[in-house]
């Protein structure tokens, strides 16, 4: 026969997400500026190029 099993024992509760750690939130917002000042510089290169010839 089959055996009776508890629910609550069988199946993982399931875990709340973990806050990320600081040190990747860092590393996260410097990728960020990097980004934006890399997208600034080449605006910046195309406009310089297209006023100076």
């Amino acid at each position: 026969m089959r055996e009776e099993q508890n629910p609550s024992a069988s199946t993982p509760t399931p875990q709340p997400p973990s806050p990320a750690p600081v040190e990747y939130e860092r590393w996260q917002t410097g990728r960020l500026i990097v980004a934006v000042l890399t997208c600034l510089f080449i605006i910046g290169a195309a406009i310089a190029y297209e006023a100076l010839g």
